[in-house]
């Protein structure tokens, strides 16, 4: 065997689409994976050939896979970034501690802890909470994957279960992605059973300001000169009902960085993406906030000396007083401060108004085939309620915990059959499920069930603090009682949609970019008209 036929976990990951977190689960669940050829306990090597047999074998590859040497590489437009490396991003901001306390009080399954335990020396303890124990479970892997010992890692959440109370004021770094969706905060926040809690230390936050809500949260556990970083959605960053809580923010000093980030992040977040830095003054507060913009960048800071080029630069970071922030609005957004060179503005519009065509090609080239049927006809129906009597699927609660193969069913989003460590991410960033189908695969394909699901709850009512709305919908939901092998067959079409739709996705926003561009130079006066062109 050559060398260039071994691979690491780490490239298994990036061909297959998926964090490296699953591929050590992977690992350690199935026997039949395959075993190390080579490298160190630490980093093993691979056969490429077996690894690839291994994953057609169970299903982990939805398209032919080439040797991660010879991939091609799409440099025409950045590809939306994944979570491992959005983590490694949040990670090298943590200072570099020898000891000392890192603590997420919303970690999900631990890409963010797990991530800054690699930035940091063996004395540095980790504790996080998550009300889902699957997710807690995930966490734990990672940990016992990087061998990082000590950590806390306990099933609770920050309002009514706090685990990691006891951990108040004394956390040297938080870093936390607060779950907080499209809508605002994903899980239901008792704020009326919390008007006189001493976490409010800067005022009172509503139920339409969940960025107020978290970042207050994050904070109370920080000892004075501790750090909190923050994935925030920048939507709700410039929102009014939050006004008063980043003013008192930004007055006192605890606002010490906010970057902003590609929209390439997220493909369902709007607004894009976030990072804010806060630090407990121990003396006088610092009234100046180093704003960061990375709006645009292609090669994003994964280490703490990348990310001293990034604050050095001018053409990225400026440092704002907090006096110009203090107005009616107090938006603390960087691209309202930071002002590219002419000529970046010139270049970055070509850059992407090219790489839109390509993109476009794509979406046709894969767009989905169907044959009309010649007469439609009838198919006898079953409802889930009466799947669950014969034992073809269960229908469960969150607190049940998330296999692989569950059709999971968040409160605001269409249902999500989790195969990969990144579906979880994605139930987790949704707020987490209402309701768990688990299917016998002997009997119910789980992307057949996710696909006729997904129409029936498009238009469902919206659901009450314990899904109960979601759930009656869901029992009642009715699919074709047809056998498993024409099962498979529409669950291979709906998952052919789903990637297809992603697609459309990363297309419709290259597009959105390349407009955004072309406006921004024009009424910057660095691009003109072409008068040849036939608009």
């Amino acid at each position: 065997m050559t060398r260039d036929d071994r691979v690491t976990a780490a490239e298994i990951a990036r061909t297959v689409g998926v964090g490296r977190a699953a591929v050590s689960n992977w690992r350690r669940r199935y026997l039949d994976f395959p075993k190390p050829v080579g490298g160190t306990p630490s980093s093993p090597t691979f056969s490429w050939d077996e690894v690839e047999a291994w994953l057609k074998a169970n299903g982990k590859l939805s398209r032919p896979a080439e040797r991660p040497a010879d991939a091609d590489v799409d440099t025409a437009s950045p590809a939306p970034i994944d979570d491992s490396s959005l983590a490694k991003m949040v990670a090298s901001l943590v200072p570099a501690l020898d000891t000392g306390l890192i603590v997420d009080p919303a970690c999900g399954p631990g890409r963010l802890l797990v991530a800054a335990a690699a930035t940091v020396k063996a004395g540095v303890s980790f504790a996080g909470q998550d009300p889902d124990k699957a997710a807690i479970e995930m966490a734990q892997d990672g940990f016992d994957d990087a061998a990082r010992v000590p950590v806390a890692l306990e099933p609770g959440e920050p309002f009514t279960g706090d685990a990691l109370a006891e951990l108040r004021m004394r956390a040297d770094v938080v870093v936390c992605a607060p779950p907080i969706g499209a809508q605002g905060s994903a899980r239901p926040v008792p704020l009326d059973a919390l008007t006189l809690d001493p976490r409010w230390e800067f005022g009172l936050p509503s139920s339409a300001d969940p960025v107020g809500v978290w970042t207050q949260i994050c904070y109370s556990y920080l000892k004075p000169d501790g750090i909190a970083i923050l994935l925030l959605p920048a939507a709700f960053t410039t929102k009014a009902a939050g006004r008063r809580i980043r003013a008192e923010l930004v007055r006192r000093g605890a606002v010490q960085t906010v970057v902003e980030l590609p929209r390439r992040f997220s493909l369902r977040i709007s607004g894009g993406l976030h990072i804010w830095v806060l630090r407990r003054p121990s003396g006088p507060p610092d009234h100046q906030v180093r704003m960061v913009d990375l709006s645009e960048a292609d090669d994003l800071p994964e280490r703490r000396s990348e990310w001293a080029a990034v604050f050095k630069d001018p053409a990225r970071t400026r440092t704002v007083g907090a006096i110009d922030l203090l107005d009616d609005e107090v938006a603390i957004i960087p691209t309202r401060h930071v002002r590219l060179p002419w000529s970046d503005i010139a270049r970055r519009h070509a850059e992407r108004a090219s790489a839109v065509e390509p993109l476009l090609r794509k979406v046709i080239a894969e767009t989905p085939a169907f044959q009309p049927v010649q007469s439609r006809t009838d198919l006898p129906m079953i409802s889930i309620t009466e799947l669950q009597r014969a034992g073809a699927v269960e229908l469960l609660s969150r607190d049940a915990g998330i296999r692989s193969g569950d059709v999971v069913i968040p409160a605001d989003a269409d249902p999500l059959v989790v195969s990969e460590s990144k579906d979880l991410d994605e139930v987790h960033r949704r707020g987490g499920p209402v309701d768990i189908i688990r299917c016998d695969p002997e009997q119910i394909d789980p992307f057949f069930i996710a696909g006729f699901l997904t129409r029936q709850t498009h238009d469902r009512p919206g659901t009450s603090s314990t899904g109960a709305s979601l759930r009656s919908t869901v029992r009642k939901a009715r699919v074709p009682r047809i056998p498993l092998a024409e099962q498979q067959r529409y669950g291979t079409a709906f998952r052919w949609i789903g990637q297809w739709s992603m697609q459309f996705d990363i297309a419709w926003r290259a597009g959105q970019e390349a407009t955004r561009w072309a406006i921004h130079g024009l009424t910057a006066g660095v691009l003109d008209p072409d008068p040849a062109a036939e608009y």
